[in-house]
């Protein structure tokens, strides 16, 4: 009894168990049901009607917007369009520039000659050429000079060397019989000039024979007979005395020298000295040396005279080469002692020509700076003007997006539509908070407001006029925030309408200034003009002051081409100076213009062809366009029977409160269909609880069924038990303590089972759970055998 009231339990549990799990699988089905379900007829009508709607309307914002930029680019292109007298600013440069660089030769005495902007001299640049020139005259000097004191110098060397050389030959020829003697080349002398700063060194010998010399003159100054005698002879002797002194000095010098060098060149030379002993004749070896000594000697003394004249020819050959050099260079001295005659000349002139110059120059660039400043301020005021002009254009937007957003408020039939807007387009005299004007103005702002109002129609002005009505109460079945609204916009319109009279106002000021400022610039030319042609003028005046000053050209005779007859006729007053650079120029240039035209030749052909094709295109398009406005205009007619606006019937949109309303007719019916599908649904699971709850009681009664069977069973199997006699109640018997052991195994077996069931039961709920193995037939059998 105890067992079965433990299992029945643990039945009741694991069938709980097991209907929980099915009705949460059954959920799961549904939301998947929830989610795969089909979209209704209703939810697809309203996307598609809200979709088509939407299509249409960006259709036509489209079509507007290209309509929109088609004009503006009509627009641009008509303002593109050049004027009949108008100069491409591209040619007009290229004209310029081709005048400019044309590459011929202008000449200066022309009377229409044009002096370049980069050409033009004046006192300040003439100075600067002088310096330059006597910068570049004393730079010659000074090297020209460096070049005589180092040819001073090699000479002073040559003589030195050759000092020693004759030291060294007189040496040599000690030592050779007097019949083979060459003779010895003459020493150079140096003269006082060519050492002008030894002229202040001196020494005692020096100071001594000046005394003397003054000494002798005293004497001579006592004698008036023999004092010119005296004095010329003191003279004499004096400058016999430097020179002595400078020789002397100098002799020394090389003497000592001309040793050293012999005693260190002629080392090797081993000269015979005298002895006291008696000459003995010499033998055949001495003899041998003695030839061979003297061939030595005269190769040595060949050598040394050749040396000294090689010394002398070069320096001769060094002094030529200078000598030319210093005549060349003396020419160029006397072409820039008359070029800085001529600069001069031309400086002098310019100074005087100077101070108007400068007085016309300055009224040039006043002009000039005034022109650029009046220019700046009418960009200024161009782009003042354009930004008012865009201002007005937005409030006018402004104002026609206030009436169509009020027309679209009001709907199509509403009964209260014209009294409402003569309510927003009534004109009210509004409290300025500036000073009051004068009347003449604000008549002409008022009438000016009243023509440039874009949207007001002359029928409903005519009405506003001739009607009365009041404006202060809002009619009966009136929707009160549409008269409120109307009064809003009205002030709104109101402001707008102040706001475009006022960027007028600028807007006509700024014109005004823009007139005076062109007029100034216009006065401001012509006397920028007047002012340059007085400077050209000028400057050509002084251009033929300066052709006036006389010039030295030294010329060569071949470079004379102007003869007649063979012979350079005596009046040269009509030749010209010419360079062969630049003449070689003029004729490379006249090859290369001859180029040029071939090319804008050629060019100007294709452009030619260019411009009769375009005329060909032209007309033919201008044709096609005739045959397809007719072609257009038979559709229309053949379509619409008449003639209509394609404008207006690309941009014309859909009535957007028509298409509101069946879009709020489709969410209200996709509303109702979504609770109807509410209640199936609820529906649906109490009808699925139904079936559950009674499953559930179906299987309750099965298992009160069972039990009552069982208990029938235990009854009558008690009856039996309680029927036998004998010993059955003496003592516990064997078999009862075994069946009672069985039992209490088979209740924890039971029990170890349905915790294992509970724990599977868990695990299926959790997702991923692990999943036991399923009860062997052994284990059933088992338990079956247990049972019983």
């Amino acid at each position: 009894m105890e067992r079965f009231e433990k299992e029945g339990p643990g039945k009741r549990e694991s069938q709980r168990d097991t209907g929980g799990s099915l009705s949460l699988q059954e959920e799961v089905v549904l939301e998947k049901g929830k989610k795969a379900r089909p979209r209704t007829l209703s939810e697809i009508m309203v996307e598609n009607q809200i979709e088509k709607t939407r299509k249409l309307v960006q259709q036509a914002e489209r079509a507007q917007l290209k309509i929109l930029q088609r004009k503006r680019e009509w627009e641009e292109l008509y303002k593109s369009k050049p004027d009949d007298d108008y100069e491409d600013p591209r040619d007009v440069q290229a004209i310029k520039e081709a005048q400019t660089f044309m590459g011929d030769f202008n000449l200066k005495t022309a009377s229409d000659y044009k002096i370049p902007e980069h050409m033009r001299i004046n006192a300040a640049k003439k100075e600067e050429e002088l310096g330059l020139l006597d910068t570049m005259a004393h730079g010659k000097k000074r090297y020209m000079n460096k070049c005589i004191l180092s040819l001073r110098d090699l000479k002073l060397a040559v003589i030195e060397e050759i000092q020693c050389l004759v030291q060294e030959l007189k040496t040599i020829q000690s030592s050779i019989p007097p019949a083979k003697h060459m003779t010895i080349p003459q020493v150079p002398q140096i003269y006082p000039e060519e050492v002008p700063e030894r002229r202040f060194q001196y020494d005692e010998e020096t100071l001594l024979r000046f005394k003397r010399k003054q000494q002798k003159q005293r004497q001579d100054d006592k004698s008036s007979n023999s004092s010119k005698q005296s004095g010329s002879g003191a003279s004499t002797g004096g400058g016999l005395g430097f020179l002595k002194l400078s020789s002397g000095k100098e002799g020394d010098l090389t003497t000592r020298d001309s040793l050293s060098r012999s005693s260190k060149a002629f080392a090797f030379l081993e000269l015979p000295k005298a002895t006291e002993f008696e000459k003995a004749e010499p033998g055949d070896v001495e003899l041998e040396i003695m030839k061979r000594d003297e061939v030595k000697h005269l190769y040595m003394q060949q050598f040394l005279c050749n040396r000294i004249k090689e010394l002398t020819v070069t320096f001769d050959a060094e002094l030529h080469l200078l000598r030319h050099q210093k005549l060349k260079l003396d020419t160029q001295m006397k072409l820039s002692d008359l070029h800085h005659v001529t600069l001069f000349q031309e400086m002098l002139l310019l100074k005087n020509f100077e101070k108007q110059e400068n007085i016309l120059q300055e009224r040039v660039n006043s002009l000039d700076r005034e022109e650029q400043d009046m220019q700046w301020k009418i960009n200024e005021t161009l782009k003042e003007m354009e930004e008012k002009k865009n201002e007005i254009n937005k409030l006018q937007e402004q104002e026609k997006s206030l009436y169509s957003g009020f027309q679209s408020a009001l709907g199509e039939n509403n009964k209260f539509a014209n009294f409402l807007m003569k309510v927003l387009k009534k004109k009210i005299k509004r409290a300025k908070k500036k000073e009051v004007e004068e009347a003449d103005e604000d008549e002409e702002s008022e009438e000016s407001s009243e023509e440039e109002s874009s949207l007001e129609s002359d029928e409903d002005e005519s009405g506003s006029e001739d009607e009365v009505f009041d404006d202060s109460i809002c009619p009966s079945n009136c929707d009160v925030s549409l008269f409120e609204l109307a009064l809003q916009l009205r002030e709104k319109r109101l402001d707008i309408e102040e706001a475009l009279v006022e960027e007028k106002k600028v807007v006509d000021n700024l014109k005004k200034e823009y007139d005076t400022i062109s007029k100034k610039v216009k006065v401001v030319a012509t006397n920028l003009n007047a002012a340059e042609e007085a400077l050209e003028a000028y400057q050509r005046e002084k251009q033929q002051r300066l052709n006036e000053l006389l010039v030295v050209i030294p010329l060569k005779l071949h470079q004379i081409e102007y003869v007649v007859f063979g012979e350079v006729p005596e009046d040269l007053s009509g030749t010209l100076i010419f360079s062969n650079h630049s003449l070689d120029r003029l004729q490379e240039r006249i090859v290369q213009l001859q180029e040029e035209n071939a090319k804008q030749q050629k060019l100007n052909k294709e452009c030619r062809e260019r411009r009769k094709l375009l005329i060909r295109e032209k007309r033919e398009m201008a044709k096609t366009i005739s045959k397809m406005d007719e072609t257009v205009r038979e559709l229309m007619i053949s379509k619409f029977g008449r003639v209509i606006d394609l404008e207006a019937l690309q941009t014309l949109s859909v009535n957007t409160t028509l298409e509101e309303l069946k879009i709020k007719k489709l969410r209200k019916e996709l509303s109702n269909a979504k609770e109807i599908r509410m209640w199936e649904e609820k529906i649906a699971q109490v009808r699925w609880d139904l079936m559950m709850k009674t499953k559930e009681h179906t299987k309750k009664l099965h298992q009160m069924n069972d039990l009552c069977l069982e208990k029938k069973r235990l009854d009558s199997r008690l009856n039996t038990l309680q029927n036998q006699q004998g010993n059955a109640f003496q003592g516990p018997r064997k078999a009862d303590i075994v069946a009672k052991q069985k039992v209490t195994e088979l209740v924890q077996t039971q029990s170890e089972k349905i915790s294992a069931l509970k724990e599977e039961i868990a695990l299926l709920r959790k997702k991923g759970g692990l999943i036991l193995p399923p009860i062997t037939p052994m284990q059933e059998n088992e338990m079956r055998h247990m049972d019983a």
